[in-house]
Formats: C-alpha cells, structure tokens, sequence
C-alpha cells in the first residue's frame, strides 16, 4: 500500500494519504508507518517527503481493513487526531486543519470534518 504503483488504482488522484495531529507538537503530520511494537511513524507534511508517506487507493476495498487493523496496534489510539486528504493537496489541507484547530469557528468545524477519521474507543 506504500507505493503507488502498488495500489489498485494508481491515478493520483484516487490516493489519499493519513494526516495525524502530532499531540506534542500539535502540528499535523503524514504517517509514514506503524512498527512493530505499535509506535506511530511520521513525517513532515511537506512535498519533499511525499515518497515517504502510506499512500491509500480510496477506491480500494483494502482501506477499511487496513485501518480497522492500524488503529488496533496503536498503543493509545485516542490520543491521535486522524484525517484523510489527498494525496496532492496534503500539505495545503494539513495546514488549514492546523489553523482550524488553533482558531475555532462553526466554518472551521465544517471543514474538520470534512477530513477528520472518527475512531471509537476499544472495550475494555
């Protein structure tokens, strides 16, 4: 899923990628990976760095299962923010989502959710 010759469907414009609030930083980021002890890996959400990014085929049916199985190795999953955005407009995307949440309005909300991922919280 990395790679976009890889995908289903490698029109570009069918790619979305992951965007994550960084809690530390609270800057939006680009995942990049999940290792294996469940740890988060991302990067920059800059152009330069867009090789780098998990790529997603939107048209796949591989998204659901895949992200089900991603948010279940997390260690803390609800301490992430998660929003989808395609691939070519990531970087201008994760800066409005970064102003919406640093300036909040009823226009702004709007607009989170638009990209925002609503994940539940496991049973304990």
């Amino acid at each position: 899923m990395e790679d976009i010759a890889n995908t289903q469907n490698p029109d570009p414009a069918l790619i979305n990628t992951l965007l994550v609030l960084n809690p530390k930083t609270n800057k939006i980021e680009v995942v990049k990976t999940v290792d294996e002890k469940g740890d988060l890996k991302t990067v920059s959400n800059t152009r330069k760095n867009q090789n780098q990014f998990l790529k997603i085929d939107k048209q796949g049916d591989l998204f659901s299962n895949f992200f089900s199985n991603f948010l279940s190795q997390l260690k803390n999953p609800t301490s992430f923010n998660f929003f989808t955005s395609p691939l070519k407009e990531s970087e201008k995307i994760g800066k409005q989502i970064e102003h919406c949440l640093k300036h909040s309005s009823s226009e702004g909300e709007e607009f989170l959710k638009t990209y925002k991922i609503v994940t539940q919280t496991p049973l304990q």
